[in-house]
């Protein structure tokens, strides 16, 4: 029998123990009189949040959090919005796995971006910015996105559709319709017509 690896195992075995150990790694600990729960709480919480990242970037991760510890000797653990701050800029965390954003698109929002043809721009624009696009600045960048995206994908699929393919063609089409399908799961059933 083969042992499987869980996602938090696998953020504990290649983020949070080699940041921990005092062998070669950083010696990162918690300050003198965190109380044990406190601690594992937050070790857990890391080992929760993180297992989005895939194993390169959990390395970088490691690499850009060992630069930045708390303490006058820079080896408490960090903070969690620094931890926040630098797994995003790794990869964006799914909107999926943010009930706060992801509940966006449950709201008339979600349709109305369906229906100025915005969808997919708004839920890469949520991932990346962690909040909607509330400005208009935000919604000119998102429109933008959006025709740019859309223009891409037309001219990919026509291209695939005629044998006349670049080579990333097929894996932007697929690309774009794996997040269509992402967004259009947020937003869910359309309300029916004369529901009140």
């Amino acid at each position: 029998m083969t042992d499987v690896e869980t996602k938090r195992g696998r953020v504990r075995r290649l983020l949070i123990d080699p940041l921990a150990s005092g062998y070669g790694g950083m010696g990162f600990r918690f300050p003198k009189g965190t109380d044990e729960k406190k601690q594992r709480s937050y070790l857990d919480w890391m080992a929760d949040w993180l297992g989005y990242l895939g194993d390169e970037e959990l390395r970088l991760l490691r690499a850009c959090l060992s630069a930045h510890g708390e303490g006058a000797q820079r080896c408490f653990w960090p903070q969690r919005a620094t931890v926040v701050f630098y797994a995003q800029a790794a990869r964006p965390r799914p909107i999926e796995t943010w009930p706060e954003c992801a509940s966006w698109f449950a709201s008339i929002e979600g349709p109305k971006a369906r229906a100025e043809g915005t969808l997919v721009a708004t839920m890469l624009f949520i991932e990346c910015n962690i909040r909607p696009p509330y400005t208009p600045k935000d919604r000119r960048e998102v429109t933008a996105r959006a025709a740019e995206l859309q223009r891409c994908y037309t001219e990919a699929s026509e291209r695939v559709a005629r044998g006349r393919a670049y080579p990333d063609d097929a894996q932007m089409v697929a690309w774009y319709d794996r997040l269509t399908e992402r967004a259009e799961a947020l937003v869910g059933a359309e309300p029916q017509e004369g529901a009140a």
